[in-house]
């Protein structure tokens, strides 16, 4: 309980500061529009940009494509703050053990704060430095082979009888032998196929790769050729009738392609050898001491 509780404390107080460092500062409202509000409390761009900022540069990205996620994050603030108003209406920002927790969480934020700020703010990974890792690893960066296959289902309930698999089954063979006539697969597909997520589609599943989806789809997806269509697969799903629609064989990834992620993974062990040298320095020089056998002790027994 005491744990769950300093995880949340940690998350709204890392909120609380990231949208309050914007308090004071000023935008013209074209940029800087307002994106949420709650009485007189607002959340506006400014605020939502800098949240973002403190997470990992893969997920910054991941938020900054989707509008759904950025709503959800505003609302999440604005959530944030009704609650710590209704804390401090019940005098809870009051109490010894809640200060003393938002005084951990304050120091906290603020360790990580120098940190970036001050003690890794000048790590740079030139080009160069990661064209030599990207030719020490370029096996490592391999987009693996790739199949587009569309598909139509005709779904098998949990615990269907013989019964209504041989029907099940029955369905299935008569649309195959519709495509097996010549009719078209789209067209079959938007009218026969139960699949909700890819009917109104023609059955289009996209790319995949091996190991993404169950089995006995993954072999008959891999073991036919362009254009070829499958005879029926049963998986427990129910019983598919599969076309494969594009094969993308293994193909080395570009240095463009990877670059960036290469310069992050360079950047964080970097940071992580400067900032373990100089915690390791502070720590000297303020001359910590720790007793482990305290640490670990266990109160006596009455």
């Amino acid at each position: 309980m005491e744990r769950r509780r300093e995880m949340l404390l940690r998350k709204a107080l890392w909120i609380l500061v990231a949208i309050g460092l914007s308090a004071q500062m000023a935008f013209a409202a074209e940029d800087d529009p307002i994106l949420g509000k709650v009485g007189d409390y607002l959340v506006k761009k400014s605020d939502l940009d800098r949240l973002i900022h403190y997470y990992p540069p893969d997920r910054q990205k991941m938020l900054q494509e989707s509008p759904d996620q950025m709503v959800g994050l505003v609302q999440r603030m604005l959530e944030v703050k009704i609650l710590s108003d209704l804390a401090k209406k019940e005098d809870l920002d009051k109490k010894p053990d809640v200060k003393e927790q938002l005084q951990y969480l304050a120091n906290n934020y603020l360790a990580q704060e120098y940190i970036f700020r001050v003690v890794v703010k000048d790590i740079r990974v030139p080009d160069d430095e990661i064209k030599k890792f990207y030719d020490a690893n370029e096996k490592s960066f391999v987009a693996p082979e790739q199949v587009r296959v569309r598909h139509i289902l005709i779904r098998l309930l949990p615990g269907a009888s013989d019964e209504d698999r041989k029907k099940t089954r029955e369905n299935a063979e008569v649309v195959l032998k519709r495509l097996k006539e010549g009719e078209d697969f789209v067209k079959l597909a938007q009218e026969y196929s139960e699949d909700p997520g890819s009917r109104q589609s023609g059955g289009d599943l996209g790319y995949f790769g091996k190991g993404q989806v169950v089995k006995p789809f993954e072999e008959a997806a891999f073991s036919l050729k362009v254009g070829q269509t499958s005879d029926l697969v049963e998986t427990q799903f129910g019983f598919h009738i599969l076309k494969v629609e594009d094969l993308k064989p293994a193909t080395n990834r570009p240095l463009e392609e990877v670059k960036d992620a290469i310069k992050a993974r360079l950047q964080d062990e970097q940071a992580k050898g400067k900032v373990d040298e100089f915690i390791n320095k502070v720590m000297m020089e303020a001359k910590t001491e720790v007793y482990p056998d305290r640490v670990v002790s266990k109160p006596k027994k009455d």
